[in-house]
């Protein structure tokens, strides 16, 4: 009454149960790494354009501020396709215009993203110039943008 039970190895490769759960199992691991692999690269494309501008911003600010120290009357121009110093009368009398930035979008507080330009007018002997915000924005994704306050100032000579 007792049977034995006996186990062949004849048994060749995998049931299909077996290999739809193979396959669901490293479907599943797929789908998590590439979604992972896919945010990371979203997040760091965004976090080098997010440094592009700050060094950009940097970089306008320590020109402008070379310039004011070079220049004893100019204009501080801010337009949507670019920041620039026109009228730079340097000590020898020259006039010059000098291009700081153009790769990326600009605006102040004042004309905040219209097609107007912003002009100060600064002689450095008397006075600073005092941008309040100085905005920088990627053309690709105008979301993303830095803005800085900019105060330049050099020693005033006494009269």
């Amino acid at each position: 009454m007792i049977k034995k039970l006996t186990v062949t190895n004849n048994q060749q490769g995998m049931t299909l149960v077996e290999l739809l759960a193979a396959l669901f199992l490293v479907s599943l691991v797929s789908v998590v790494i590439w979604t992972t692999l896919a945010v990371s690269t979203r997040l760091n494309t965004t976090e080098i354009s997010k440094l592009r501008l700050q060094q950009e911003t940097n970089y306008i600010a320590t020109e402008a501020q070379r310039l004011h120290r070079h220049c004893y009357s100019y204009e501080f121009v801010v337009t949507p396709q670019q920041v620039e110093v026109q009228n730079c009368q340097t000590s020898t009398g020259s006039e010059k215009t000098y291009i700081i930035s153009t790769k990326f979008l600009y605006y102040t507080d004042e004309n905040e993203l219209n097609d107007v330009e912003t002009r100060y007018y600064v002689n450095t002997k008397t006075e600073n110039l005092t941008v309040l915000r100085l905005w920088l924005a990627d053309p690709e994704n105008p979301k993303l943008k830095v803005s800085i306050p900019l105060e330049l100032s050099r020693y005033k000579q006494s009269p």
